[in-house]
């Protein structure tokens, strides 16, 4: 954690940033970084893609733990 910012360190994934107090997603909330704008737990979900042979990709979906920002 930088500060205020969370940050993740994958670059093939996309993101989505939820409460985890509330257990909603935070809507706009899709990139690597979350500016946090208020005290909280924030939970990121991500889905990593490759490609694979024949244009296919693969998927998968990885919550971490909660990230209590003070």
């Amino acid at each position: 954690m930088n500060g205020d910012k969370l940050t993740s360190n994958l670059d093939t994934a996309t993101y989505q940033w939820t409460n985890s107090e509330t257990q909603t997603a935070i809507e706009g909330e899709i990139s690597k970084i979350f500016q946090a704008k208020q005290t909280g737990k924030y939970r990121v979900a991500m889905t990593l893609t490759s490609a694979a042979s024949g244009g296919e990709k693969n998927k998968s979906e990885g919550p971490i733990e909660d990230l209590l920002l003070e």
